[in-house]
């Protein structure tokens, strides 16, 4: 009886967007790519129009949300690069007088809410001129994801290439890198590798135990 063998083993108050443990340092560019959209087709972007707008009276110019019109990440709108204007603003659902109006994205919610950091990011479409807010746990999660991925093909090549150097041919089924024996078709993982740098010979050896009466 033939079967497929694994070594695998286990290797804030009211609307005020507040974060932890995250900042972006410098200009940080990225864009929405087929892996991101793949991952984080959900997500959306809200516009932002920085405009002339009335304050108590006085005239000055405001990064206003669009706050009911959301954008999918999969848009047409969103295609190309984007740069992080901005990680220390923030927006309240009310006006508070003399400081700053609903949904005015702005330092001065940071400031008057005496908050450590900020939830939203603003971002600006290198191509298109146009501004947007964005959560900033979503941009964190983009670049988890991408150094996830980056982690797991340096680790794939990197146990395709033991495979061969040990004398076995490889094939790759899903993301995942197999090899066969006399037997058995073998899921090969850093655990496998592991296993053949202690003895080169333990896929002979379950080949061996087949065979035996």
């Amino acid at each position: 009886m033939k079967f497929e063998l694994s070594t695998f083993k286990t290797v804030a108050s009211c609307s005020i967007l507040m974060l932890t443990n995250f900042s972006v340092s410098g200009q940080t560019k990225f864009s929405f790519d087929d892996q991101t959209l793949k991952k984080f087709y959900y997500q959306t972007l809200f516009p932002v129009e920085y405009k002339q707008i009335t304050d108590n009276s006085e005239t000055r110019k405001a990064y206003m949300i669009s706050i009911d019109e959301q954008i999918s990440i999969s848009s047409d709108e969103l295609k190309g690069s984007f740069i992080v204007i901005s990680d220390k603003m923030g927006f309240h659902d009310k006006d508070v007088t003399g400081h700053f109006l609903k949904y005015e994205l702005c330092e001065e919610v940071i400031k008057y809410y005496e908050l450590s950091e900020s939830h939203v990011l603003l971002i600006e479409n290198e191509n298109a001129k146009k501004l947007y807010m964005m959560y900033s746990d979503f941009l964190k999660s983009m670049n988890e994801e991408k150094e996830k991925i980056k982690k797991d093909d340096a680790e794939l090549k990197m146990i395709d290439g033991f495979m061969q150097s040990m004398g076995y041919k490889t094939s790759q089924i899903d993301g995942a890198i197999y090899v066969k024996t006399k037997y058995y078709r073998i899921l090969c993982n850093l655990s496998t590798v592991d296993v053949l740098q202690r003895d080169k010979e333990y896929l002979k050896k379950i080949d061996g135990w087949f065979e035996q009466p």
